[in-house]
């Protein structure tokens, strides 16, 4: 199933370095390697249908495209 990313934290350069959802807070390197291994998985649902969320470049997380911009994780809120 995944975990569901509700919140994400930038840092002075806009990159994100850690996620956040119910109960639960990682960092950006922490889930990379969760995915890159198969350990995890993660997705944004801030509208239907979910978006899963990807390795790019090696270090980055990325939502599939869907038709919303509102389960980008950068338009996510920030804590």
């Amino acid at each position: 199933m995944g975990k569901r990313i509700r919140m994400v934290r930038k840092d002075s350069s806009n990159v994100i370095v850690k996620i956040r959802g119910l109960g639960w807070e990682e960092s950006t390197e922490s889930a990379v390697r969760n995915i890159k291994y198969g350990w995890d998985s993660y997705y944004v649902e801030e509208v239907s249908p979910k978006a899963d969320v990807h390795v790019y470049a090696d270090k980055y997380l990325r939502t599939d495209k869907d038709a919303s911009s509102k389960n980008n994780l950068d338009n996510l809120p920030t804590f």
